[in-house]
């Protein structure tokens, strides 16, 4: 018995949203990013210093003095929002919410958009008696080989 084996990938677009959140030592420069076909939508963003031990590198680590910070995420949204993509330096926003700290910029964000999916499948097909076999999920004509009294037609 012979059968008609049928390969076909399938690309689907599925509707994604999903969080991340990144933080960016004062003096670098960083990148938030969504993936391909996604934007992303700025929730929330601060600049300054919550802790003792973030980006503290070479700096702290601070015992005290660190509950210093600020709403950043106009900023960040100005720079940042519908993009798939977007660098920036936290120490260019021009405002010192904590002197003679070094500060950090924590942000929350979400990607939406589409993401490709490809499926893909093999599947055996036996010619029906009459019959003809095919790949109907690409439209291409395919030979087919069927059990001898079956017919044999190309589409």
């Amino acid at each position: 018995m012979q059968f008609l084996w049928i390969f076909y990938s399938i690309h689907i677009y599925v509707s994604i949203i999903y969080g991340l959140e990144q933080t960016i030592c004062h003096m670098d420069t960083d990148t938030i990013s969504c993936a391909l076909y996604s934007v992303m939508t700025i929730t929330s963003s601060t600049y300054g210093r919550n802790d003792g031990t973030t980006c503290a590198d070479g700096h702290g680590p601070y015992s005290s003095g660190f509950n210093c910070t600020m709403d950043s995420t106009d900023w960040v949204t100005q720079k940042c929002q519908n993009k798939q993509t977007c660098s920036f330096e936290p120490r260019t926003i021009g405002i010192d919410p904590c002197p003679n700290k070094y500060k950090y910029m924590t942000v929350s964000y979400t990607c939406s958009g589409k993401q490709l999916r490809i499926l893909t499948n093999a599947s055996s097909t036996p010619c029906q008696n009459g019959g003809t076999c095919a790949d109907l999920i690409n439209k291409t004509r395919t030979l087919a080989n069927c059990d001898s009294g079956y017919n044999r037609n190309s589409l």
